[in-house]
């Protein structure tokens, strides 16, 4: 073996490492793009679910633009920040756009989504994947020469309890797609996220006031945001 290569690891999880974002490590970089106000409730709901001993994969069900994929990047801030319990205290939390698993590069999709179930699996307890769009899942894959597509290669890991993951879709879709998938959907917990309410709405826009002033230099008087 040569001097270079001495002290040499092969990474743990190249496949997350290569498809997925690290949405943990940009929360710890830059935490102020990452908090999240007036979901304090629904955040609480996710963790809750992550805790159970079954069905402990949450599916945030809600329309386009309600803040779901926010929820999640809360959680994220959360556990960077050990404001968690302690089984999520060394999670990090990993978002994966499937439309990166599409590419010709390195193989089918279908291979792609097998290493990476195989890496969540293996790296329990440290890895959880978030899906946004998780309807997309059902006959993605199929059209590469595989009849298989990544919502059944992903149900037997989710039934045998080997992987945690949170899930994204709209209310639609969720009707259309995941109900009717009875095996898949009874995998998940789900989680209504629905509009900001009033008093939500003015908590967010407190909340994020300090950033936008920062930003542009202004100050917005508190009388602008009732």
């Amino acid at each position: 073996m040569s001097d270079n290569n001495l002290g040499y690891q092969e990474p743990k999880t190249p496949y997350l490492d290569q498809y997925t974002e690290n949405i943990s490590q940009k929360a710890k970089g830059r935490p102020e793009d990452f908090e999240v106000f007036g979901r304090e409730e629904e955040i609480e709901k996710v963790v809750i679910s992550l805790l159970r001993k079954t069905k402990n994969s949450p599916l945030l069900i809600g329309e386009a633009g309600v803040g779901k994929t926010a929820i999640v990047e809360g959680l994220a801030l959360r556990i960077v920040r050990n404001q968690v319990p302690e089984g999520l205290k060394d999670l990090t939390v990993r978002s994966l756009e499937l439309s990166t698993l599409s590419s010709n590069v390195g193989g089918n999709f279908i291979k792609k989504f097998k290493h990476i179930l195989e890496e969540l699996i293996e790296t329990k307890g440290e890895n959880l994947l978030f899906i946004d769009e998780i309807h997309t899942l059902m006959g993605a894959g199929s059209t590469d020469g595989n009849a298989l597509d990544a919502g059944n290669v992903l149900k037997p890991a989710l039934a045998r309890g080997e992987i945690q993951m949170i899930g994204a879709t709209t209310i639609d879709e969720y009707h259309e797609t995941i109900e009717n998938d009875r095996a898949l959907q009874r995998r998940f917990q789900n989680i209504q996220i629905d509009e900001p309410t009033i008093p939500q709405a003015n908590q967010i826009l407190k909340g994020v006031t300090p950033t936008f002033e920062k930003y542009h230099h202004v100050k917005v008087k508190p009388s602008a945001i009732k």
